[in-house]
């Protein structure tokens, strides 16, 4: 087992966003994820960093374009040329039930390199127990596989949801029936990917650690500090490796009568979601969007009439009977069509709650 081991979280690579701006056009995050690789190969490289694991979910979608492949393929090929060894977990984003594999095709590529492994069932590798991810189907092979192997490791790297995890964008994946690990087999420590949130915390006294995304995906992760891990197995410590590329993403709520004055620098090289409270047509979407030029991406903008409905309800209940008829019938032959005994009960009440 090497010294130091660098762990890297779910990449996602092929993520796009619908922007706002652009009517539903998606907007690529390649700069991101670029800049993102760039700077951990350069971190692994210069620190002279042995091996490096992935932990799942290289790509967002199954069958990803060539330009993600590409990318990804670019980074790893710098790896080799180092003699850097990497291990691939298969993440739930890399591979479908219908066998569509998203790392086939790096698996084929890089196999004769004999030190690139993509690691699709639980195996085995120098100290360290890997598990990628699994669906209901297979549960109980999976998880005999995976303590079998364990207990000839030292550490254990996986792709799964394990109790005790807080989520976010993964809720709706447990929600449609994914399983969650209750119980790990005990090694000094699990690395895990899948969840998004960085997080540290123990299960059943066992220290698990979630890489968490390199970038984030929605507004629930926008006070994630996003990180890679640097796992140092001769003294049994980990310490977060901060991701300087990671686009923010800010939350704007404004009131319509501050919008002039609400400081904008903000948003600037962030994603973006505008809700305009007590709004009162001072202001529209485009003049919003005129103040968020310099964000990467308008996600939303929302006008919350919250006012007007509250003015419109005050106005009504202080209303008298003739005021209302006034006011929404006018003329109109609707005055004519309330029955009488109707109109009598209603006039009564009206004018009894305006007293």
């Amino acid at each position: 087992m090497k010294d130091r081991i660098f762990i890297v979280g779910d990449l996602h690579l092929g993520l796009n966003i619908d922007n706002f701006i652009t009517k539903g056009k998606l907007t690529s995050r390649y700069e991101e994820h670029n800049n993102i690789l760039c700077d951990m190969v350069d971190y692994i490289v210069d620190g002279e960093i042995e091996h490096v694991i992935f932990a799942g979910d290289i790509f967002h979608v199954a069958n990803p374009t060539s330009l993600y492949r590409a990318l990804f393929a670019q980074h790893l090929m710098t790896l080799v040329e180092h003699d850097i060894t990497v291990d691939i977990v298969v993440g739930n984003h890399d591979s479908i039930m219908s066998g569509v594999s998203a790392l086939e095709p790096t698996k084929k590529r890089f196999e004769g390199s004999g030190i690139v492994h993509v690691i699709d069932k639980p195996t085995y590798r120098d100290g360290i127990v890997y598990a990628p991810h699994y669906n209901r189907y297979e549960v109980d092979y999976y998880w005999k596989e995976v303590f079998e192997w364990a207990k000839q490791a030292d550490y254990g790297v996986g792709h799964f949801h394990a109790a005790g995890a807080v989520v976010g964008a993964e809720r709706g994946l447990l929600a449609g029936g994914e399983l969650t690990a209750e119980k790990l087999p005990p090694l000094k420590r699990w690395l895990l990917g899948h969840i998004h949130k960085p997080q540290d915390f123990q299960l059943s006294g066992i220290p698990v650690h979630y890489v968490g995304s390199v970038i984030r995906v929605d507004f629930g992760e926008r006070d994630d500090e996003k990180s890679h891990i640097l796992l140092d197995t001769k003294n049994d410590t980990i310490k977060r490796i901060p991701i300087f590329y990671a686009t923010n993403y800010v939350q704007v709520e404004v009131n319509d009568a501050d919008i002039d004055s609400y400081d904008w620098s903000v948003v600037s090289g962030s994603i973006v979601k505008v809700t305009v409270d007590n709004y009162s047509d001072i202001h529209g979407v485009r003049e919003i969007e005129d103040k968020c030029k310099d964000a990467v991406m308008i996600k939303s903008i929302q006008f919350n009439r919250r006012k007007q409905e509250a003015d419109r309800s005050s106005e009504f209940e202080a209303m008298t009977y003739d005021d209302i008829l006034e006011k929404y019938t006018g003329d109109h032959k609707l005055k004519d069509r309330i029955c009488k005994h109707g109109r009598l009960i209603l006039k009564e009440s009206i004018d009894e709650q305006s007293a």
